[in-house]
């Protein structure tokens, strides 16, 4: 049980507790940006932060310290490993993540210990969340969604998700559309403010420019449907029609529209 005069001093930081949660298929670059998230608050803005690995496969969450951090890193393999699901239950590396968030969630009070701890003695009020991978967990899985209603309700964060898409997407349309149906499905399994970032930019001078400019790209509440319908020539139209595309055109005007609409 906390004092009353723990919790007075953890009520009056409540409007300085902030985290970002980094969401994306594997190698998007989340841990990579985590790392540039740490240097640019450590290095530009002098802002004191906290690391958080919440991804119990994850290794190479590996920061030098700082002025401003990050020598209060908080890692969920000092609880669960992945390698220890697996091994004690013989699963497989799936099943094995999901057994660790739900015991994560089960163990939450571990969590919100330490990030209490590190508020209390003000070290931080920042804390950047790197998470697995998978996308079970942000889809059709509740564990996640209860840890962050339960980081918001009993921490007291300020919590934004950052959902990140990899560049390559953008050159294959049926791939940047399967990318933003899976951001709208996470969008509204978990009830937080969203973001949606395009990593890995850097490489556009290697692969070449995309269909459309990254303007397009950077903001689709209108016109997503110009990147697979749009005026054919007669000789265009025969080679369309043999195509997915066009066997399923209502079902991909149908995601288009409600991706533009909910937007």
């Amino acid at each position: 049980m906390k004092s009353v005069e723990e919790i007075q001093e953890l009520e009056q930081m409540d409007a300085s507790k902030f985290a970002v949660l980094l969401l994306g298929a594997p190698g998007t670059g989340k841990t990579t940006f985590s790392k540039s998230m740490h240097n640019f608050f450590d290095e530009t803005v002098d802002r004191k932060h906290c690391m958080v690995n919440l991804d119990p496969a994850n290794e190479n969450l590996v920061f030098e310290d700082g002025e401003n951090g990050p020598a209060n890193t908080i890692d969920v393999r000092d609880l669960i490993t992945l390698e220890d699901a697996m091994e004690e239950f013989k699963l497989g590396p799936n099943g094995a993540m999901l057994y660790c968030i739900e015991f994560l969630l089960k163990n939450f009070q571990w969590l919100s210990d330490k990030m209490n701890t590190i508020l209390l003695t003000k070290k931080c009020s920042y804390f950047i969340i790197d998470m697995p991978g998978q996308v079970e967990l942000y889809t059709n899985h509740q564990a996640l969604k209860q840890i962050i209603s339960r980081l918001q309700d009993e921490v007291g964060l300020r919590l934004v998700v950052v959902h990140m898409v990899d560049i390559s997407y953008l050159y294959d349309r049926y791939r940047f559309l399967s990318a933003l149906t899976l951001s709208l499905t996470a969008l509204i399994n978990l009830e937080v403010p969203f973001l949606n970032f395009i990593t890995k930019v850097d490489l556009l001078g290697q692969m070449g420019r995309p269909d459309m400019n990254l303007m397009f790209y950077h903001g689709t509440t209108y016109g997503l449907k110009y990147l697979f319908f749009g005026e054919y020539t007669e000789a265009e139209q025969t080679v369309i029609k043999k195509n997915f595309n066009h066997r399923y055109s209502r079902l991909t005007k149908s995601l288009c529209e409600l991706l533009e609409n909910y937007q």
